[in-house]
């Protein structure tokens, strides 16, 4: 502020009256004799006569408001969450890696954002080749087609439309023999498959020439074997961030040589806060510079005023040759010094002239009290009319105003008594306004920001739902070691499919509710345990060779190599590892069957980690794993094999065949069972369903269809044609007609020996090789009658002879069978689980501990994934609180199950004696 020398000039005038133009407001000047105020008085209008004086609204020191820096802090978290998930779960997300013999991948990371890489134990890189030498028998048949796909989708897309090529790498026609070579323009996984479109049998042999690109390891820093063992390799700051995953060669007598790694990154958090800090430096500095360009810009009002006459900007701009400014602070502020230094006169005198004689002066007081000064004006229309006090209760009570005024303003005009020297009285009112903040941009920037994070990690969510494995079968192949087409899922867009399942893995169980259901009451300290079944006693039977040496951490990272998943519970939640598709729905109800059990015994269920396989066959051969047994759990298993039989899938339901929950399951059978009484059923040995399984015993009992030579009715099951139909011909209820059924194996064990047995009739059992866990309880000649499978014809018509002899032992025997399967109620399912997994837990000498690649599954995730059949079916098998303790577990007797098997050994031995030595097939 600039403060000249007075001009001591003498003339002396007081304001008495104004006019108003339509462009121009002129204040004539008159003398007046009367000087009732005094000296001090007159020297003050000297004062504002003679100075000029500029007065400057300038912001020269802006703050940074509280509402900035959450403004700011809003921001930034909004940023950090999306930038963080993108680089954590996006780029650097955990997955899995196939290895064939030979190989070697590089794994390449950003060092500033990843500090360790992770893996526990056919892949090819760039620049690799392939050569493939083909020969088609006979050599007269139709052309095939070869195909060199890159990733199981390509794959997949080629065998939905095998006659479009364009999805894979190489599409080929082959016939004859021939030669196809093909270069790696890109490391990844490829897959070789020949397909036969024509109706005849072809042979072709394939001979596989790969020229792989391999990684040189000789003089790498650190060396980890992921054989049984978590390996993590700590990557410094500015030092390496790559590494090199290789596998060994193949190795003689083993057909499957592939190892699978599970890979993940460790984030540097230290880098993650010290990026959001900078970012959080940037945005307050950024928010203070732009609060300060908008005051500069919007708030600086400036007066200068030159020698003898004030130069004035004023708050609003002129409204030249508009009547609507009559009374508006455009007649009190003008461009002319004189008006604006009579205006201020009378502020300074709080509304009393000199003159008191002055009719005028009532032209100078509030409208509103007519007692204090007009030293207010209003925006945005500028009217000066009211004093301060009366202006802001007016400005504040506009509810019932137009809707103009519904964003009214008030500034005020203020005025300095003082007459010092030193500080001399500003000439002009100055006119200062609360001091509101820019107009901010923040909601909009945190919107922008927060739609371009969301778009990039919407872009990217595909890549991440492909990294997360579900029990529905996303992202999994087949197991090798029995394969099958691989799932499609095509009844919702890509985008659908990665919010369903990121929600149903990684949200839903953390919203669960933690009530128990109270369908049933609590269990009692009272209640009084019923005794198990004496099968039970097989559960010590089947973890006898783990008894001495106990199972380890390495017991179970070398069992992981055959198995599906791997199920863990921990303080009563359930979490599950997967590593392979499963067929059907297996692993998705055989996991519900787990849920069931906790909740059946809350807070009863040991900690436990348990490897699984959900296919048929038993794989852990005695010879072979002698030294070392495995404990691998599965739906059946033999004497020649290690592994651990486990209640199968179908007990909760199978939904693929229309088969319901085993209790609802069981009770129609019976009923259906009942509807005709012995005597009105058939007299023949009855058996439906699909041969081609690749199983001998059913296809040698297609031969037995002829109910005059065999006494058999042999049928073949088109489940395929019963889906169509919607499985009107397939109810097991309706299958329960004849005298005798037959329970033949299929490719392995079948789940079809319960259904049998549930109808009441007598069975005849094939001789399995296979038996699961409640089957070791069926007595032959006492449940079922025993059929040879070295004769299965023959042997079917003595039996159905020797029952046609012995109609009431005959029906007294398959009475007993259902009798066995009815005391076989979910509870006792439930029992047989919660003991096997209890004496299990006591071998483990490790603690179990949730593996990093394994997710928590619970009621509310699963049903999430299933689609709406599968969701019923589990429903209707929803297990709540027992209200008794689980049975009393017989203890362990291996004398009583040798037994048993020899018991067994010799009546089927003289059954088989039985048979007609001439007529065996």
């Amino acid at each position: 502020m600039e403060t000249p020398e007075p001009d001591r000039r003498e003339d002396q005038s007081f304001p008495s009256s104004s006019s108003s133009s339509p462009s121009n407001s002129r204040v004539e000047e008159e003398e007046t004799d009367g000087r009732s105020n005094g000296d001090n008085f007159d020297e003050q209008q000297r004062m504002r006569r003679s100075r000029t004086y500029h007065v400057n609204l300038l912001v020269s020191d802006v703050e940074v408001s509280e509402d900035d820096i959450w403004s700011a802090l809003a921001v930034l978290v909004t940023f950090w969450f999306f930038a963080s998930m993108t680089m954590i779960l996006g780029f650097y997300g955990s997955g899995n890696l196939q290895l064939g013999p030979n190989c070697s991948r590089l794994i390449q990371t950003n060092p500033f954002f990843v500090q360790s890489i992770k893996a526990w134990i056919y892949f090819l890189n760039k620049g690799s080749g392939l050569d493939i030498t083909y020969r088609v028998k006979p050599t007269s048949s139709s052309p095939l087609t070869l195909v060199i796909a890159q990733g199981s989708e390509s794959l997949a897309e080629w065998i939905e439309d095998p006659s479009y090529g364009n999805a894979t790498l190489s599409w080929n026609i082959i016939y004859g023999s021939g030669r196809i070579q093909q270069e790696i323009p890109k490391s990844s996984t490829y897959y070789i498959a020949v397909r036969n479109l024509n109706p005849e049998f072809v042979e072709v042999e394939l001979v596989f020439n790969i020229k792989s690109v391999l990684y040189n390891t000789t003089e790498a820093y650190y060396k980890c074997s992921l054989y049984n063992r978590l390996c993590s390799l700590k990557l410094s700051l500015l030092g390496a961030n790559v590494a090199v995953i290789t596998s060994p060669g193949p190795k003689e007598g083993i057909p499957n040589d592939d190892w699978y790694v599970s890979l993940s990154y460790g984030p540097r958090w230290a880098m993650y806060f010290l990026v959001a800090g900078v970012v959080t430096l940037l945005l307050v500095t950024a928010f203070k510079f732009y609060n300060k360009f908008q005051n500069s810009s919007e708030d600086t009002t400036e007066f200068q005023a030159e020698e003898g006459q004030s130069v004035q900007t004023p708050l609003l701009s002129p409204k030249d040759d508009d009547t609507l400014s009559w009374g508006s602070s455009y007649e009190f502020i003008s461009n002319n010094e004189e008006d604006l230094d009579e205006c201020l006169a009378v502020s300074s005198l709080e509304g009393r002239l000199t003159n008191e004689g002055d009719s005028n002066n009532t032209r100078h007081l509030c409208v509103i009290c007519f007692d204090g000064p007009r030293d207010c004006f209003f925006l945005p229309c500028g009217h000066c009319a009211a004093c301060f006090t009366c202006g802001t209760r007016t400005s504040l009570d506009v509810s019932s105003a137009p809707p103009s005024y519904k964003q009214l303003q008030i500034y005020k005009a203020i005025s300095s008594s003082r007459s010092t020297a030193a500080y001399p009285p500003p000439p002009h009112p100055i006119m200062a306004a609360p001091r509101f903040a820019a107009p901010s941009h923040i909601l909009p920037s945190v919107i922008a920001l927060s739609l371009l994070s969301l778009g990039f990690v919407i872009y990217k969510v595909d890549d991440f739902a492909t990294q997360t494995k579900t029990l529905a079968g996303h992202n999994l192949q087949p197991t090798p070691w029995h394969f099958f087409p691989p799932k499609t899922f095509t009844d919702e867009t890509l985008h659908d499919r990665a919010y369903k399942l990121i929600h149903c893995s990684y949200l839903a169980c953390r919203y669960k509710s933690n009530e128990v259901p109270e369908r049933r009451r609590p269990p009692s300290s009272r209640a009084k345990a019923p005794k198990c079944p004496e099968f039970f006693r097989w559960i010590h039977h089947d973890l006898e060779p783990w008894a001495r040496t106990r199972i380890s951490a390495a017991h179970l990272e070398t069992a992981k190599q055959h198995a599906a998943f791997r199920v863990v519970i921990v303080d009563g939640r359930l979490y599950v590892d997967l590593f392979w598709a499963c067929v059907q729905s297996r692993a998705m109800f055989t996991i519900w069957g787990f849920l069931q059990l906790l909740a059946r015994y809350p807070g009863r269920v040991p900690d436990v980690d348990i490897m699984f396989d959900c296919m048929d066959k038993p794989i852990i051969n005695r010879t072979e794993h002698e030294s070392m047994p495995l404990p691998l759990f599965r739906y059946c298993t033999d004497g020649d094999h290690f592994d651990i039989p486990f209640p199968d899938w179908s007990f909760w339901g199978w939904p693929e065949l229309n088969i319901h929950p085993w209790e609802e399951q069981f009770g129609e059978i019976k009923r259906g069972s009942q509807e005709r009484s012995w005597k009105k059923k058939e007299p023949f040995a009855y058996w439906k369903g699909n041969p081609d399984v690749s199983s001998p015993i059913r296809t040698e009992l297609l031969n037995c269809n002829d109910t005059k030579m065999w006494r058999a009715q042999i049928m073949r099951q088109d489940w395929e044609a019963e889906a169509r139909a919607g499985y009107e011909h397939s109810k097991l209820s309706k299958q329960c007609n004849h005298q005798y059924k037959i329970y033949a194996e299929g490719y392995a064990w079948s789940v079809s020996l319960k259904y049998i047995v549930s109808c009441g009739s007598l069975t005849l059992i094939i001789t399995p090789q296979y038996e699961d866990f409640f089957s070791r309880g069926l007595i032959p000649k006492i449940n079922y009658w025993p059929i040879s499978p070295n004769a299965i014809c023959p042997s079917i018509k003595s039996a159905v002879d020797w029952a046609q002899g012995h109609q009431s032992e005959a029906k007294a025997m398959g009475q007993r069978g259902q009798d066995f399967m009815e005391s076989l109620s979910m509870d006792r399912v439930y029992d047989y689980m919660f003991h096997l997994i209890m004496e299990y837990s006591k071998l483990l000498d490790f603690e179990p501990d949730i593996p990093a690649s394994a997710m928590e599954v619970c009621t509310e995730s699963l049903l999430c994934l299933a689609d709406p059949k599968q969701r019923e079916w589990l429903k209707r098998s929803t297990a709540y609180p027992s209200p008794s303790p689980p049975c009393t577990l017989p203890s362990a007797d291996s004398n009583l199950i040798k037994r048993w098997k020899r018991k067994k050994q010799e009546t089927m031995d003289a059954v088989e004696d039985m048979n007609p030595k001439g007529r065996r097939r």
